[in-house]
């Protein structure tokens, strides 16, 4: 039985993807870069240092180590000072219904603490049991660290765990880790998230199916 819902942040719990998007565009027009949004959404839930090296990597571009972390401190300036994002429609509501069903609730995140306090605030903040970042562990989405961590944190087995993501890298370290995923079509059409175990429109569709997910019922219906 599932006793704990974790939760990743961009794309999950806020709609921030479209500002994370702007910032990265900034930092790399410069560079003669021309941002390919893809190449932001199907890298999220890794940190921002392997983001940003990836990028230049794919571009061809070599640069001494010192700019690269300067390039990445820029990014993430200009989203913490740019940023308008709000809380997905829905999650406060599955909070409270993961609550209701006295479920742990875990953030998940590959972003950093100063990061997400741009946009997840009190009250809504203390409702988490727990919020692991980027500066909680040493390797990231894909690689299953930041889940497992989460999972003896809070005291469930990963077995136990239900996950929310919205991205590839996510379902990767959720499904590394032993757990059982949702995916939610927020940034990525289905086809980049089939290794999750359910696909949901969003956020309110996975709660009309919610007690059948919890009860590990694969005949789960989705109206994708």
């Amino acid at each position: 039985m599932i006793q704990a819902l974790l939760l990743d942040f961009d794309g999950v719990v806020a709609n921030t993807m479209p500002y994370h998007i702007a910032a990265w565009r900034e930092v790399f027009s410069p560079l003669g870069i021309q941002l390919d949004p893809m190449d932001v959404y199907l890298r999220e839930g890794s940190s921002a240092n392997n983001i940003g090296r990836s990028i230049l990597q794919k571009s061809n571009i070599q640069l001494p180590e010192k700019k690269i972390q300067e390039l990445i401190d820029k990014k993430r300036q200009l989203y913490r000072q740019r940023t308008k994002a709000k809380l997905q429609e829905g999650i406060e509501e599955l909070v409270a219904m993961a609550k209701s069903k006295k479920l742990k609730v875990a953030l998940v995140t590959g972003s950093t603490w100063n990061t997400i306090c741009t946009v997840l605030k009190d009250p809504f903040r203390s409702e988490f049991n727990l919020v692991i970042t980027a500066d909680d562990v040493s390797r990231n989405k894909p690689d299953p660290e930041p889940y497992l961590k989460a999972a003896e944190k809070i005291g469930v087995a990963p077995q136990q765990c239900l996950v929310v993501e919205n991205a590839p890298y996510g379902i990767q370290a959720a499904k590394a880790a032993g757990m059982r995923c949702v995916a939610i079509q927020s940034t990525l059409p289905k086809e980049h998230l089939q290794g999750a175990d359910w696909i949901f429109t969003d956020l309110h569709e996975m709660m009309s199916q919610f007690d059948l997910i919890l009860n590990h019922r694969d005949q789960v219906e989705t109206l994708t």
